[in-house]
């Protein structure tokens, strides 16, 4: 019997020794995506072949966001914004929507709960219900306007913004675009304490829902698309350099897809270039616009992609003709010469609302 103990004792110790085996990495991140047969939202983990479905709701994910903190989920399903964990867990009920979405004199899409944006501490939703609100994270309910102040109708309909990915690093302002006609006063700087709205002059900034990115002392934002930096103190606004205005009749000319700056400090860009249908992934000096390209490829039918946060590649997905829906999925690190292929399988995406980072484990 003592021989018997010793020898489980043995292989106990040995096991314990045994090192894990940890799934093979190739994505800096996990990605989430909304199927779109199902509606719902799935998890690809950084293996970039497993795949599994987190949420069952009755109705569709209509769209989504990922917590940059905790990696915490926040998504809209039947005119409902709900909480959960990175697996679909824990889910919390945070906001309905208006019921009487056919209000008199009133867009029934501004009555509807839409546009879930992190805070970068985790700590607060914004998000978009007959304006601008904030709610906390956790288990409250109860949410607060930002912009406009009150229940005016008539300034809901003259000024009516949600809110877009580019909140500062310090949580006091929140870069808002506007929903609605006209062309006047496209996008701005929200201060959330106060509801002050504040406007650049100078470069018009249209390609306003894209987003914004913060400099790391939140002295001033660069916007998505055309890449346009906005002073936070004075709002001046210019275009960082004439190749980056989007201008069909002055071809060529070249956007930024998506842009985020790394924590050392650089301004990485995916950068889709026309008329050559091409695209880059490159470092921009952000005070001149000049771009110093890491890889460029042709575009072979990709139509949408996303940076890594940290700048280490880009992810590029490659919608069908016949609906728009993306049926294959690529990683392009900035050290290949190439991208390469996840493993999607059957499974086709819902545009929008595309695909989104989660929050690598530490």
């Amino acid at each position: 019997m003592r021989r018997v103990l010793i020898l489980l004792l043995v292989l106990s110790s040995l096991i314990g020794c045994r090192p894990v085996q940890e799934p093979a990495t190739l994505l800096p991140a996990p990605l989430y995506f909304v199927d779109a047969a199902s509606g719902q939202l799935m998890r690809m983990e950084r293996d970039g072949a497993t795949i599994q479905q987190i949420t069952s709701e009755p109705a569709r994910i209509d769209d989504f966001a990922v917590s940059p903190a905790d990696g915490t989920l926040a998504y809209i399903s039947n005119n409902t914004l709900i909480q959960s964990d990175a697996f679909g867990g824990n889910r919390i009920v945070k906001v309905k929507g208006e019921s009487n979405t056919q209000a008199s004199g009133i867009d029934s899409y501004i009555m509807r709960v839409r546009r879930p944006v992190f805070s970068p501490d985790g700590k607060q939703i914004a998000f978009a219900l007959k304006g601008v609100n904030l709610i906390e994270t956790g288990e409250a309910t109860s949410y607060w306007n930002v912009l406009p102040k009150g229940d005016n109708s008539d300034e809901i309909l003259a000024e009516f913004f949600e809110p877009t990915p580019g909140w500062s690093s310090d949580g006091t302002k929140l870069w808002v675009h506007r929903v609605g006609s006209g062309w006047t006063k496209l996008a701005g700087i929200l201060d959330l304490a106060t509801g002050e709205l504040q406007f650049p002059s100078g470069y018009p900034t249209y390609l306003f829902d894209l987003g914004a990115v913060w400099s790391k002392d939140g002295s001033f934002i660069v916007t998505r698309g055309e890449l346009i930096k906005v002073d936070a103190t004075t709002m001046e606004s210019r275009l960082v350099n004439d190749r980056w205005q989007m201008n069909w009749q002055e071809e060529p000319f070249q956007i930024a897809v998506d842009l985020v700056l790394t924590d050392d400090g650089r301004w990485i860009a995916l950068v889709g270039m026309w008329p050559s249908r091409a695209y880059g992934i490159a470092e921009v000096e952000i005070e001149t616009g000049e771009p110093h390209w890491f890889s460029r490829r042709d575009r072979d039918g990709t139509s949408s992609g996303i940076l890594a946060p940290n700048g280490s590649g880009a992810l590029l997905g490659h919608a069908r003709e016949s609906d728009n829906r993306i049926d294959a999925l690529f990683w392009w690190p900035v050290s290949a010469d190439g991208p390469v292929a996840l493993t999607l399988g059957d499974l086709a995406i819902d545009v929008p609302p595309m695909f989104k980072w989660g929050v690598a484990p530490k």
